[in-house]
């Protein structure tokens, strides 16, 4: 049943009937430069697209007086190029899914009801990897969070699909690690399919 609303809303979208964005209901996107698009390209408000070039999963610190004026009911996390990039799973402070669990506990101190979900890292592309090695984790990291949404009864948004066995040229920016304007409905309509769940 939910695979048949699914493809329906995914047809409703592709012909113009429905607008994805406005699918989402009361939230905020917390993110890196990857999320960052969701405003710039004027897919969602940029007051609720709490993202910069950058940022980690750290940043969360930074939003959340903003986050405690609109106190949203579903906030939404992507992070991770960076965070990899920093080797945040290696640090004092404790492992990935550590950190994760404790930035969103800052959150849900803020909206206690908030629902949350949790966005698998979308990997870069082979040749970027090359560049950079420490972006060859992302199974790793993204075992961490599933493993966290599990145990906290979060969401976890599997963006797997998106990506795999998809043409590079049709998702990513010539750096292999941005997105293309166009890759950002089939993002936003995955996360709306999540919350369906």
């Amino acid at each position: 049943m939910k695979q048949l609303r699914s493809e329906d809303r995914k047809k409703a979208v592709e012909s113009g009937q429905v607008d994805v964005f406005a699918l989402f209901d009361d939230y905020v996107i917390f993110g890196d430069s990857r999320v960052y698009g969701f405003g710039t390209y004027g897919f969602m408000p940029s007051g609720r697209v709490f993202a910069g070039g950058g940022d980690t999963i750290l940043n969360v610190d930074d939003w959340l007086s903003t986050l405690k004026s609109l106190s949203p009911s579903n906030v939404y996390l992507s992070y991770g190029v960076n965070d990899m990039g920093l080797n945040l799973d290696e640090t004092e402070a404790g492992s990935y899914g550590y950190l994760y669990e404790q930035q969103v506990n800052k959150i849900l101190e803020i909206c206690p009801d908030a629902h949350i979900y949790v966005n698998s890292i979308i990997p870069a592309t082979p040749a970027a990897v090359e560049e950079s090695p420490n972006w060859s984790n992302v199974d790793g990291y993204n075992a961490q969070l599933k493993k966290i949404c599990e145990k906290n009864g979060w969401t976890y948004v599997d963006n797997t699909a998106l990506v795999e066995g998809k043409s590079t040229d049709s998702i990513y920016q010539s750096d292999g690690i941005h997105f293309l304007n166009s890759f950002y409905t089939p993002w936003a309509q995955n996360m709306i399919d999540a919350s369906e769940e």
